[in-house]
């Protein structure tokens, strides 16, 4: 189809929306205002050929990755840690346990076990 149709219809409604480079609030526009049936990815080919796109904003991490401060990590297998969680079995009154062992440098599992927690019954004594 012939997106020269659709230059008409996308440039008077960016000016009413006033947003440049937000396409799914361009989308919702051009399908209520404009009565079109148009997809959000043919509006975002249509606005990257028209030069109107924001560039891509850039996601910081809420967490800042942290390793052993007082190692110097250069390659795989030098650095473990230990991560233990626990969980409940539904229905039975009982717990598990996975431990695992993950590598510092590439954060891969190198081995884990899961199991049951062992609970000793020892008797009391003074």
């Amino acid at each position: 189809m012939d997106t020269s149709i659709y230059y008409g219809f996308i440039i008077p409604t960016i000016l009413c929306v006033h947003q440049i480079g937000v396409t799914s609030k361009l989308t919702i526009a051009l399908k209520k205002y404009k009565n079109l049936i148009i997809n959000k990815k043919k509006v975002y080919r249509l606005c990257k050929e028209l030069d109107i796109l924001r560039s891509q904003r850039i996601i910081k991490p809420k967490h800042p990755k942290k390793t052993a401060r007082n190692k110097t990590v250069t390659g795989s297998n030098q650095l473990w840690q230990l991560n233990i969680k626990y969980g409940c079995i539904v229905g039975e009154d009982r717990f598990f346990f996975v431990l695992s062992y993950i590598d510092v440098f590439d954060r891969s599992i190198v081995y884990y076990h899961m199991g049951f927690p062992v609970l000793l019954m020892m008797p009391l004594t003074h």
